[in-house]
């Protein structure tokens, strides 16, 4: 009975040595501390999983000018893990997530985040951005359960190996400056990111949320309402940019019900052929801007029964579809320089309603049609064969005026007596049109037509002694230029159900300081038109003394030089140098450069000409879309 006894009490004895040693060995594997005031942090060195929970907002950081984004390892204590930390788990009741929080942890490769986070931390003093998770280019795994009400500026951004994301419904609009809800740039760059689920009831998606993505099709839910902006400073353009330069996209479908499709989310697809506007669509406004991006062949079609009753400024702004099809439910279009650097070449017009003054596509054959999109009668039985007449003769005068302004034909007395004979003739017929009258061209035509006159060399007169009162006659007094009734130097009215165009005025041929405002007009033209095309493809940017950054890059044909910016943040905002140079090699040196310090650097070309009192003036390309990081020494 002793032996028993004895061995029953070793056997215990074991046991409570094997239980202390498992509770030392759970020990050794797991660290904790806090991360805000009632928010705590976990980690499991054997699974590599960090779990944040408790309840309130997470610490952010104070941050300075010197502060480097992904230090902070007071306020994140955590921080010593962050090379073997490769799971986080947000708990319920975190409401936020801190400055910087998660950014470039190397080796993390799944993300958990709960339905109660309604905020991402961000520094104004820097960049406006939350940087929670960007850069951490193994992540690969990232849930967001729904109640989360916030995405944070530049959140994601920059993490290369997602390849999905499911966005919850209750995502709320973001602002410019990605305070409340979707941020601006939330995904960008995630290169990898091929699957993006846009739940119905989300009612926004963020300024260039997917820029830069692998994403190849998108449907778009109907409970879109809004497509937050920012004002793009050189050519105040409100943009989305929302799946800007996504270079694989092909398909996109826009939901019937949507309500508005607005500021570009679309631009630098070169791969969408096509996108078809719902019938709900009632709200377009910088829709397409700079579909010179999209796919060679890029084409916007609206369905049968159409709501869309106003197209809004600015709608196809610098875009090269081939031909739109205006539906019938359109009374007005915005001018606003809405076909400002077009090349399209047809418009096909049904609607019986639309009030055009100005429609601003100057180089377009137009074709007005009075039954619905589906039959596709052309105009002609309804409508006085006249109207036809008019459209034929205003679009043949501005070939003409075209031919004569580039040259291609000599600009004699004669010419110009057959110009302005056929731009009289279609001007007689201005009271036929009812059809959104086709006095829609008259004023971009006639000012045309008006500077082609003002060229500033006289032609050569074939007959001294022409009667004055031939029409064909330059020297017409009735033709001055300065006459109150020129439709070209008036504006347009706006609430006239049927305004009246009067007949065109045009000048004799003589020199003048309208003529130089017009060549001066035509050499910004031409810049403007060589800056479109330019691109700069390469851009380096190297530190070799302290202080000091070598900035090189690919030279752009016919630019006549470049301006280079270096910034401390990437948005460009607060400038460390901003310098000319018509080389394509130029050295910063700053005292504001500081040693160990990051710094971004960007390039655009410029080209030059003289405005009318003869003072040069440049016209610049768009900056390189992607800049450089470059840390001095």
């Amino acid at each position: 009975m002793k032996l028993r006894k004895l061995l029953s009490l070793l056997a215990a004895a074991a046991m409570t040595v094997t239980a202390l040693t498992g509770a030392m060995s759970v020990s050794a594997a797991t660290t904790s501390g806090n991360c805000g005031e009632g928010v705590t942090w976990s980690f499991d060195s054997s699974t590599g999983k960090l779990t944040i929970s408790g309840e309130g907002a997470m610490a952010t950081p104070a941050y300075t000018e010197t502060s480097e984004l992904g230090d902070f390892p007071n306020t994140y204590t955590y921080k010593v893990n962050k090379e073997n930390i490769r799971e986080v788990e947000i708990g319920e009741g975190v409401t936020s997530i801190g400055f910087c929080a998660f950014y470039q942890f190397p080796n993390l490769e799944k993300v958990v985040l709960p339905g109660s986070i309604t905020d991402f931390e961000q520094q104004t003093a820097s960049t406006g951005t939350s940087y929670a998770f960007a850069e951490c280019t193994k992540l690969k795994d990232l849930t967001l359960k729904e109640g989360m009400t916030d995405i944070g500026s530049y959140a994601f951004a920059g993490c290369t190996s997602l390849e999905s994301v499911s966005i919850p419904k209750t995502i709320e609009p973001g602002d410019a400056d990605g305070r409340d809800g979707w941020g601006p740039q939330a995904f960008k760059d995630c290169t990898s990111l091929k699957n993006i689920t846009l739940p119905e009831g989300l009612t926004s998606i963020g300024i260039e949320a997917f820029a830069n993505t692998a994403v190849e099709s998108v449907v778009i839910p109907s409970s879109i309402t809004r497509w937050p902006s920012k004002m793009a400073v050189s050519i105040s353009l409100a943009q989305n940019w929302a799946f800007k330069d996504c270079a694989k996209l092909s398909s996109v479908t826009l939901t019937e019900g949507l309500t508005c499709i607005n500021n570009s989310p679309f631009v630098g697809c070169p791969l969408l052929k096509r996108l078809v506007i719902p019938a709900s669509v009632t709200n377009m406004s910088y829709a397409f801007t700079g579909t010179d991006e999209y796919h060679p062949e890029f084409e916007v079609a609206f369905e049968e029964g159409s709501q869309l009753t106003q197209i809004g400024p600015r709608a196809f702004y610098k875009n090269h579809l081939k031909a739109l099809e205006i539906p019938e439910s359109v009374t007005q279009i915005q001018y606003d320089n809405s076909g400002s650097g077009t090349t399209m070449e047809n418009i096909y017009i049904y609607s019986k309603t639309l009030q055009l003054y100005n429609l601003p596509y100057q180089n377009a054959e137009v074709y007005c049609y009075i039954d619905s999109v589906a039959n596709k009668q052309k105009l002609s039985n309804d409508i006085e064969e006249e109207v036809l007449n008019q459209l034929d003769d205003l679009n043949k005068a501005v070939k003409e005026a075209n031919k004569y302004s580039d040259k291609e034909e000599e600009y004699t007395e004669e010419s110009y007596g057959a110009l302005k004979a056929l731009v009289d003739k279609a001007a007689t017929k201005n009271e036929q049109s009812y059809v959104l009258g086709i006095k829609f061209l008259t004023e971009d035509i006639y000012s045309a037509i008006d500077a082609l006159m003002l060229k500033s060399e006289v032609p050569p007169s074939s007959d001294p002694s022409s009667n004055p009162s031939d029409p064909s006659n330059p020297s017409d007094s009735s033709n001055n230029p300065s006459d109150s009734n020129n439709p070209s130097g008036s504006n347009n009215p706006s609430g006239s159900n049927n305004p009246s165009v009067t007949t065109p005025t045009t000048a004799s041929p003589k020199t003048t300081a309208n003529g130089k405002a017009v060549q001066a007009a035509k050499d910004k033209a031409n810049a403007e038109k060589v800056m479109r095309q330019a691109k700069i493809t390469k851009l380096t940017a190297k530190s070799k003394a302290k202080k000091k950054i070598v900035v090189s890059w690919k030279k752009v044909k016919n630019a006549k030089g470049y301006e280079v910016q270096v910034s401390k943040n990437n948005k460009f905002k607060k400038l460390i140098a901003d310098k000319t140079t018509a080389k394509k090699k130029i050295t910063i040196k700053s005292n504001k450069l500081k040693s160990k310090k990051t710094y971004y650097v960007r390039v655009r070309a410029y080209a030059t000409y003289k405005d009318a009192n003869g003072k040069p003036q440049k016209v610049y390309s768009s900056w390189i879309k992607k800049t450089r990081k470059v840390k001095v020494k």
